[in-house]
């Protein structure tokens, strides 16, 4: 799945991995070197989507890569009736 998204100044893309029949990942290196494109740490932010029936839950985690890990709260995202 291709999750797109945008601000004022800023937009992005996300090739998202299928985990499960409703969910999709999608993880991104922490300090990954501009030139190489080889990551300079171990740590990363995982995002997992899980649709749901009103719209879907965004998670979020962020491995430092020194052992430290932080969770977000879940972001729920409902779907608005036109």
């Amino acid at each position: 799945m291709l999750y797109t998204f945008a601000g004022d100044s800023f937009s992005a893309q996300w090739q998202m991995a299928r985990v499960s029949p409703d969910e999709w990942s999608y993880t991104l290196r922490i300090g990954t070197d501009e030139t190489s494109g080889t990551p300079a740490s171990g740590g990363g932010y995982f995002f997992l989507i899980t649709l749901t029936d009103a719209g879907f839950v965004m998670a979020q985690r962020e491995d430092r890569g020194n052992g430290e890990v932080v969770t977000c709260p879940d972001a729920v995202f409902t779907r608005m009736s036109q």
